[in-house]
């Protein structure tokens, strides 16, 4: 099951990657609209939450193939929702045009590619049709309840989608015979990831583990944050091995000893308890936090001082989230890779595919489409407006 759902994830990305890798070139198909010169749309054509009336027209034709209003709104709704958990829901507003554009210009390329598949005899073969029937079924599992049902978004319209990332992909393999992967670059992008890194330096259990320790800081910087002398760095040594001590040997409680001699600011709100993981704090308090034993107590010196440190506990994944993070890897090292197989075949497409075909765009329609956001403007609005009735 975990496998399927990357594979959606992935599919959506290529997608997205096409979209984008398009969105800034000049339009040379020869195409016609629907929309008026100027390109706007009144108030009164606006959808209310995709109104089904228009859910059978046509959004884009490419000789014998159209793309439906469906299919660009699942694109949409999906980009959405990937931007907003990438950088928060704000970029849907800040950047509403250009998405909005990214998903016309990307579902264009996309059919502008099924027709050029057909011409070229190329098809799906029934292993690619059942793994995009699993896509389809486990997407609909990923999504709220009602949520492709509000917009009008059908199985085909899924489907399609579906269908038309995986007959790009065998477009891109068909003409990119010689592509030769980038390894090194690949690993580089890879290890730009902090997350990635920890995964190939500590293994994958140990990089989602995550330890729970109290600590007390004897500090050995003076108030303007340089370094103490020498004696006295030598004094807050001593110092905090005679806290220790008093721990260990005399019955204090740890709580006791964080509430008077600890000189960490965070001891205040959180009485000098931490909790993380791999790559979270200075290494040597990492490193002893991690090699150490429940229950154990050492003493590290970082460059803040000296750290009397109690481990309290620590966390090791379940195996379902280590299988995730398999699969993560080798999603990223896909997704790498089908980014170079994007770059290389955007020549190839720019030459010898885009404007090969006549395209049909229906603007007026999409110039119609509401972003989520403003979907629930609306929403919020009438609920406002219901409540004063009420009163």
């Amino acid at each position: 099951m975990i496998k399927n759902k990357n594979k959606i994830i992935l599919a959506v990305m290529m997608i997205i990657v096409l979209s984008f890798s398009a969105c800034n070139k000049t339009d040379n198909s020869n195409t016609s609209s629907t929309a008026n010169e100027s390109g706007e749309t009144s108030a009164e054509n606006a959808n209310d939450g995709q109104s089904n009336e228009n859910m059978g027209e046509a959004l884009i034709s490419v000789k014998d193939n159209s793309a439906s209003l469906g299919e660009g709104l699942f694109l949409l709704r999906d980009i959405e929702r990937y931007y907003s958990q990438s950088y928060g829901p704000q970029i849907l507003q800040q950047q509403a045009q250009s998405i909005k554009e990214s998903v016309m210009v990307g579902l264009e390329r996309l059919y502008v590619l099924k027709q050029y598949a057909q011409d070229k005899g190329i098809t799906l073969d029934d292993e690619s049709n059942k793994e995009i029937e699993e896509l389809l079924s486990e997407y609909k599992e990923s999504v709220p309840p009602g949520t492709l049902e509000k917009d009008g978004i059908t199985d085909e319209d899924i489907r399609s989608v579906f269908e038309l990332n995986f007959l790009s992909k065998k477009v891109i393999d068909a003409e990119l015979t010689d592509f030769k992967v980038d390894e090194a670059k690949i690993e580089e992008n890879l290890l730009a990831d902090p997350f990635y890194q920890n995964i190939e330096k500590f293994g994958v259990e140990e990089a989602l583990k995550t330890v729970k320790v109290q600590h007390i800081l004897i500090s050995t910087k003076d108030e303007a944050g340089s370094e103490k002398s020498e004696e006295e760095v030598a004094k807050a040594k001593e110092e905090a091995g005679r806290i220790m001590k008093l721990f260990t040997d005399e019955g204090k409680t740890f709580e006791e000893l964080v509430t008077e001699y600890s000189e960490d600011p965070g001891k205040v709100s959180n009485n000098g308890v931490y909790e993380f993981g791999r790559g979270e704090m200075v290494p040597e308090f990492e490193e002893a936090s991690f090699t150490m034993k429940n229950g154990d107590t050492q003493i590290v010196k970082s460059d803040f001082g000296f750290h009397i440190i109690n481990k309290i506990d620590e966390t090791l994944p379940d195996q379902e989230t280590v299988d995730k993070v398999m699969e993560y890897k080798d999603l990223a090292k896909e997704r790498e890779i089908d980014a170079q197989k994007s770059a290389e075949f955007d020549e190839v497409y720019k030459t010898s595919i885009e404007g090969k075909y006549d395209v049909t765009k229906n603007q007026e329609l999409w110039n119609n489409v509401k972003m989520s956001y403003e979907m629930n403007e609306e929403s919020s609005e009438n609920t406002e407006v219901e409540t004063s009735s009420d009163k």
